[in-house]
């Protein structure tokens, strides 16, 4: 009944079922509370040796570590807080225009605006649909909105080529000073700023990824090596360790046999002689 609830609810975290908090995002776009997602790292990553990763708690599917491989619980930092759930969660409870709201005039909302993330009244939707800025803009009917979409809004605004701080503008350079793409309203607002175009920090990037790429398949290659020659080491050891085993068991067998001969030989002999063969068995057998 709770998974029916949580299903049916992308504000709840499948994992506490309660209202998200701190939502974080897999690649798998699934969605759960830092600290949630964190506890359920570090608990399947306890029982292994040298963890890179863990399996998604919903779709089971691998997610590699975003940070640090000795660092497990610094991990769910890592993601990116899906700030769009809270948003929906405030859509929901206010159902009133936004862009009205801030001319203060109150309207109750038709439609939601997926890219502005706003929900908007019938008037604010057509004039959405004819201003050349928003024209372009996802909107869809309040009454048939799905949370999923938001979702896919989301995932798809980071995949995109257009710059998260202007998102009318296209990326097509790389700040050398903070390491991240940028469009030229970035590079115009600080002028000090390092920049080149992307074409250049693309090729560049593409041959470190080559050379990274070589790098991880050697290393790939060397650890083969190595675990093959410790498992090839250690079945030699326990094919030795189990011919010594098999040929001292045979021999206690054997030993076992001869001590009951001997002592079935004796035991029509005097007391003192069978007493004194039955010791020296014992004896031998203790150690």
């Amino acid at each position: 009944m709770a998974s029916a609830v949580v299903q049916n609810d992308m504000t709840i975290c499948s994992i506490c079922f309660e209202k998200f908090k701190v939502p974080r995002i897999l690649p798998c776009s699934h969605i759960f509370c830092q600290i949630c997602i964190s506890s359920y790292i570090e608990s399947s990553c306890k029982s292994k040796e040298a963890p890179v990763g863990f399996s998604c708690p919903l779709c089971r599917e691998f997610v590699p570590a975003p940070a640090a491989f000795d660092k497990p619980n610094k991990w769910a930092k890592c993601f990116r807080v899906c700030d769009i759930i809270e948003k929906f969660v405030k859509i929901r409870e206010l159902n009133l225009c936004l862009p009205c709201q801030r001319e203060e005039d109150e309207e109750v909302a038709t439609d939601i605006c997926i890219t502005c993330e706003e929900p908007i009244c019938g008037n604010c939707a057509k004039y959405h649909r004819r201003n050349l800025t928003s024209r372009s803009h996802h909107i869809v009917p309040m009454n048939s909105f799905e949370p999923s979409i938001l979702i896919k809004s989301f995932i798809s605004a980071e995949t995109n080529s257009s710059c998260p701080e202007h998102p009318g503008k296209q990326i097509e350079l790389h700040c050398m000073d903070h390491r991240k793409p940028c469009c030229s309203v970035c590079a115009g607002c600080i002028q000090s700023r390092k920049v080149k175009k992307t074409i250049c920090s693309s090729d560049n990037i593409k041959e470190e990824i080559k050379m990274l790429r070589r790098k991880i398949n050697d290393r790939l290659d060397r650890l083969e090596d190595e675990h093959l020659n410790e498992l090839s080491k250690f079945a030699k050891q326990s094919k030795e360790l189990l011919s010594r085993n098999i040929d001292s068991l045979s021999d206690r067998i054997y030993f076992s046999r001869h001590s009951i001969q001997s002592l079935q030989k004796i035991k029509d002999l005097s007391d003192a002689c069978f007493i004194k063969e039955y010791y020296r068995v014992r004896e031998v057998l203790k150690n």
